[in-house]
Parts: structure tokens; sequence; C-alpha cells
């Protein structure tokens, strides 16, 4: 396949959407939680159960690798946000 052809933006996914988003040292589960103003915030998931939230124009690409919509951070972007916790007995 092309790879221009495996290029989307955030603005073409709809919400509720499940993609990857690449962290400082791996891969986590992230989905598209809310578009407006061309903004896109997106829900990542930690791995201790913590959901963080940002924000991202909605015409920055993503990556199809394939299986998985992926999208990239931001250099030296520190823009988490802690959302909320789940039950840390699970």
């Amino acid at each position: 396949m092309d790879p221009s052809q495996n290029k989307i933006t955030l603005s073409q996914m709809p919400i509720g959407s499940r993609i990857l988003f690449r962290s400082r040292n791996e891969w986590r589960a992230a989905s598209i939680a809310r578009v407006a103003d061309g903004r896109v915030s997106i829900q990542i998931a930690s791995p201790l159960g913590r959901i963080y939230r940002i924000s991202r124009s909605a015409d920055t690409a993503l990556y199809f690798d394939g299986r998985f919509y992926r999208l990239r951070p931001k250099v030296n972007s520190g823009d988490f946000v802690p959302v909320a916790v789940y039950d840390r007995r699970w």
C-alpha cells in the first residue's frame, strides 16, 4: 500500500475511535473523546489505571501500520492532565 494512503487526520476519526499513542517510552491505548473548535481531545490510559487527556490540532496526522492507527507525541510535550483514577484493586 502506498504510504501516502496510510495517513489520516484526527478530525477524520469518529468520537470513540481507538488509537495508539506513543508516550515517552511505550505505546498506550487512547480514544478520541471530543472534537471542537479545530481541536481534538484524546483520552490516554496509563499502566497504573489513570486516564490522561491531551489536546491536538484537528489536522494532526495519524499513521496506519496495517493494524492500528498511531499518533506520535509532540517533542517535549508536558501536556498530560490527570482526569480519573480507576479502582486499583484490580
